[in-house]
């Protein structure tokens, strides 16, 4: 593991089990918070979380392999959930962290579960934004098309990635990409532009092979078989509007794990994160501290609500 310090936030990179190279940063000071990204986010797209929270715990988050600054799978190339959740714990591993708070995004939940499921007493609490237990695919946009035509543009993509990137460079600056997808209802007015842009802009320059043979592998991954093992403090945070993981789908969650709480936000969709930060964070904030996982402020350290609400 090498790390280089970029002030308030160190990026390091760690050797995985098959040698793969996980590029993960770290910034803070506290008991452990694992962030899992949704497929395609990055660091980034946690900024307001991790400014909110960086002052009570040490957050870490990582690229999935094949994403952003990580590298690609090394040969055989592996992009299955065993392999990601591998990697997730050679991060927590190489950072120290035997327990953890993890919070996980889409594809980040499925994760997060996983990991439940093979070392519970290593999950302190757990926090699923915005995603599926079961095939996500089943449930995506409606489900009834969608388990057919997102595998088969999938599978297209990866097969001849190199005119989908040159499209996606020439589009990644086009602001008006984003009121389609506002009009249509993917994402939602008060989305964050400039995070946004930032994550779009990185996006572009991703391997398309890599990801898609990863979206493809989470389409068939299922994770309901790690329901029941789920014994930690557990909150749900879903959007009203998210077609991507239906509000039902959310509130099933939580009728089949005892004890497991639910925030539903209104007009949210699939990016509540960066749609209603504030609201979100002060519900996990409450969640944490109401199952006495929330430590004191360290002095200096920044964030906190005090932060949050200097920015509005």
């Amino acid at each position: 593991m090498n790390g280089e310090s970029t002030g308030r936030v160190c990026e390091r990179t760690v050797a995985s089990f098959d040698g793969t190279h996980i590029a993960c940063r770290e910034t803070g000071a506290g008991p452990a918070m694992m962030l899992a990204n949704g497929l395609g986010g990055t660091w980034t797209a946690w900024r307001h979380l991790i400014e909110f929270f960086r002052d009570r715990f040490h957050v870490i988050s990582w690229d999935y392999r094949g994403t952003y600054r990580s590298g690609l799978s090394a040969a055989p190339a592996r992009y299955d959930m065993e392999a990601h959740v591998r990697d997730a714990l050679a991060v927590a591993d190489a950072f120290g962290v035997d327990r953890a708070v993890w919070i996980g995004w889409s594809m980040g939940v499925q994760l997060d579960f996983e990991i439940v499921a093979r070392a519970p007493e290593r999950v302190l609490g757990l926090v699923a934004i915005n995603g599926a237990y079961g095939r996500p695919f089943e449930t995506a946009l409606g489900g009834r098309y969608a388990r057919h035509v997102i595998p088969a543009i999938a599978r297209l993509i990866r097969a001849m990635p190199g005119p989908f990137s040159a499209v996606l460079r020439r589009g990644a600056g086009w602001e008006w990409v984003l009121d389609v997808l506002i009009a249509a209802g993917l994402v939602g007015r008060t989305l964050d532009r400039p995070v946004f842009r930032d994550l779009a802009r990185d996006f572009a320059n991703l391997d398309l092979a890599a990801y898609f043979s990863t979206l493809l592998a989470l389409g068939e991954h299922d994770a309901e078989h790690a329901l029941a093992a789920v014994r930690c403090p557990f909150l749900v945070v879903a959007g009203d509007r998210d077609p991507m993981t239906p509000r039902a789908l959310s509130e099933e969650m939580v009728r089949r794990v005892a004890g497991a709480e639910l925030l539903i936000v209104r007009g949210g969709t699939h990016y509540v994160p960066v749609e209603f930060p504030e609201m979100v964070n002060l519900r996990i904030e409450r969640f944490l501290r109401e199952h006495g996982l929330l430590p004191e402020a360290v002095p200096g350290a920044g964030g906190g609500t005090a932060a949050s609400a200097a920015r509005g």
